[in-house]
């Protein structure tokens, strides 16, 4: 009985220590894998926007220069095109 008792006694501390071990392992995983996910997220959506905020001067422009000659004239005539 007495031999049972330790046997268990040490059943539950390794139990309990591989559980504690275990779910300090998961967060650990689980928390680093949230960094790495937000670090590449905001790093990729920084680019995305730096892309976007370039491909909208560039097609601004872009039509800003095409009708420059329909603005100049508007402006000139106060037509409405």
């Amino acid at each position: 009985m007495f031999r049972f008792g330790v046997l268990f006694n040490l059943f539950l501390f390794f139990r309990i220590s591989f559980l504690f071990f275990l779910r300090l392992f998961l967060f650990w995983f689980w928390f680093s894998f949230l960094f790495s996910f937000f670090r590449f997220y905001f790093f990729f959506r920084f680019i995305f926007l730096l892309f976007l905020r370039f491909w909208f001067w560039l097609f601004f422009f872009l039509f800003i220069s095409c009708n420059f000659r329909s603005i100049f004239l508007a402006l000139r005539f106060r037509t409405i095109f």
